[in-house]
Protein backbone atom coordinates (compact mmCIF):
# COMPACT_ATOMS: atom_id res chain seq x y z
CA UNK A 1 0.00 0.00 0.00
CA UNK A 2 1.38 3.39 -0.96
CA UNK A 3 0.56 6.79 0.50
CA UNK A 4 -1.44 7.53 -2.65
CA UNK A 5 -3.93 4.80 -1.69
CA UNK A 6 -5.31 7.10 1.02
CA UNK A 7 -6.43 9.73 -1.49
CA UNK A 8 -9.19 9.83 -4.05
CA UNK A 9 -7.64 9.98 -7.54
CA UNK A 10 -9.26 13.38 -8.10
CA UNK A 11 -7.21 14.78 -5.18
CA UNK A 12 -3.76 13.80 -6.47
CA UNK A 13 -2.93 17.26 -7.80
CA UNK A 14 -3.54 18.74 -4.35
CA UNK A 15 -1.46 16.26 -2.33
CA UNK A 16 1.57 18.06 -0.82
CA UNK A 17 4.09 15.47 -2.05
CA UNK A 18 2.46 14.95 -5.46
CA UNK A 19 4.98 16.98 -7.44
CA UNK A 20 7.92 15.32 -5.67
CA UNK A 21 6.40 11.90 -6.35
CA UNK A 22 6.16 12.59 -10.10
CA UNK A 23 9.65 14.11 -10.24
CA UNK A 24 11.06 10.98 -8.58
CA UNK A 25 9.23 8.79 -11.07
CA UNK A 26 10.61 10.90 -13.93
CA UNK A 27 14.16 10.45 -12.63
CA UNK A 28 13.62 6.70 -12.34
CA UNK A 29 12.09 6.50 -15.82
CA UNK A 30 15.01 8.33 -17.40
CA UNK A 31 17.83 6.31 -15.81
CA UNK A 32 20.05 5.15 -18.65
CA UNK A 33 17.68 6.55 -21.27
CA UNK A 34 19.02 9.99 -22.07
CA UNK A 35 18.59 11.09 -25.68
CA UNK A 36 22.15 11.45 -27.01
CA UNK A 37 21.73 15.08 -28.08
CA UNK A 38 19.76 16.27 -25.04
CA UNK A 39 21.24 19.25 -23.24
CA UNK A 40 18.45 19.37 -20.64
CA UNK A 41 15.55 17.19 -19.52
CA UNK A 42 12.90 18.33 -17.07
CA UNK A 43 9.37 17.73 -15.88
CA UNK A 44 6.64 20.27 -15.24
CA UNK A 45 3.78 19.14 -13.02
CA UNK A 46 0.40 20.84 -13.33
CA UNK A 47 -2.12 18.89 -11.28
CA UNK A 48 -2.71 15.61 -13.11
CA UNK A 49 -0.56 16.69 -16.07
CA UNK A 50 3.13 15.82 -16.40
CA UNK A 51 4.93 17.65 -19.18
CA UNK A 52 8.41 16.45 -20.05
CA UNK A 53 10.71 19.14 -21.43
CA UNK A 54 13.58 18.18 -23.71
CA UNK A 55 16.15 20.66 -25.00
CA UNK A 56 18.61 19.74 -27.75
CA UNK A 57 20.32 21.32 -30.76
CA UNK A 58 18.56 18.83 -33.05
CA UNK A 59 16.55 15.63 -32.66
CA UNK A 60 17.71 12.44 -34.35
CA UNK A 61 15.75 9.21 -34.70
CA UNK A 62 17.68 7.84 -31.70
CA UNK A 63 16.69 10.92 -29.66
CA UNK A 64 13.06 10.36 -30.61
CA UNK A 65 13.21 6.70 -29.53
CA UNK A 66 14.84 7.56 -26.19
CA UNK A 67 12.26 10.27 -25.46
CA UNK A 68 9.41 7.86 -26.17
CA UNK A 69 11.06 5.21 -23.98
CA UNK A 70 11.24 7.68 -21.09
CA UNK A 71 7.57 8.60 -21.47
CA UNK A 72 6.51 4.96 -21.70
CA UNK A 73 8.54 3.98 -18.64
CA UNK A 74 7.17 6.94 -16.69
CA UNK A 75 3.58 5.94 -17.45
CA UNK A 76 4.36 2.37 -16.38
CA UNK A 77 6.00 3.17 -13.04
CA UNK A 78 3.88 6.17 -11.99
CA UNK A 79 1.09 3.75 -10.96
CA UNK A 80 -1.52 6.51 -11.19
CA UNK A 81 -3.47 8.08 -14.01
CA UNK A 82 -1.45 11.05 -15.23
CA UNK A 83 -1.72 12.82 -18.58
CA UNK A 84 1.81 12.71 -20.00
CA UNK A 85 3.02 14.97 -22.79
CA UNK A 86 6.29 16.41 -23.98
CA UNK A 87 7.72 19.64 -25.24
CA UNK A 88 10.85 19.63 -27.40
CA UNK A 89 12.86 22.84 -27.67
CA UNK A 90 15.41 22.87 -30.45
CA UNK A 91 18.12 25.34 -29.46
CA UNK A 92 21.88 25.53 -29.69
CA UNK A 93 22.32 26.25 -25.97
CA UNK A 94 20.16 25.12 -23.10
CA UNK A 95 18.03 27.66 -21.30
CA UNK A 96 16.92 26.84 -17.78
CA UNK A 97 15.88 29.03 -14.88
CA UNK A 98 14.70 28.37 -11.33
CA UNK A 99 11.51 30.29 -12.07
CA UNK A 100 10.52 28.52 -15.32
CA UNK A 101 8.21 26.03 -13.56
CA UNK A 102 10.24 23.02 -14.70
CA UNK A 103 12.18 20.71 -12.40
CA UNK A 104 15.30 19.97 -14.42
CA UNK A 105 16.47 16.40 -13.83
CA UNK A 106 19.31 16.29 -16.36
CA UNK A 107 21.72 18.94 -17.58
CA UNK A 108 24.51 17.99 -19.96
CA UNK A 109 28.05 18.89 -19.08
CA UNK A 110 29.25 22.10 -20.64
CA UNK A 111 32.40 22.06 -22.70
Amino acid sequence: MSQLDFFDSEEYGRIPFWENYLVCQAVQASLGRYPPHATAIGIEVKGRNAIFHFQMPYASQEDEEEMLDILDEFETIAEVEVHVSRHIAIRSERQTAPSDGVTWIYLSRTK
